[in-house]
């Protein structure tokens, strides 16, 4: 609020990896898991965002460009490489 305040036509950049996590099996366990570390890339957007963690004082405002970088080493097997 405050650099809005001082500059209202300052813009705020977001820029996070884009991961993919997959299971190494099949069983509904494993997906699970490999699914809870592939959500967790969006756990500090979230929080910025105010979607998570409200208490933070985090609100849509916080981001104005979100940025997604991806790489092949961003891909990985859950508990593997």
């Amino acid at each position: 609020k405050a650099m809005r305040d001082a500059e209202p036509d300052c813009r705020f950049i977001w820029a996070e990896p884009l991961i993919h996590v997959a299971p190494r099996d099949r069983s509904r366990a494993e997906q699970r898991r490999a699914e809870n570390v592939r959500q967790g890339q969006f756990e500090a957007y979230d929080m910025l965002t105010g979607r998570a963690e409200p208490e933070l004082g985090g609100s849509e405002d916080c981001v104005d460009v979100i940025g997604l970088n991806f790489y092949p080493h961003n891909q990985w097997y859950f508990r593997g490489p």
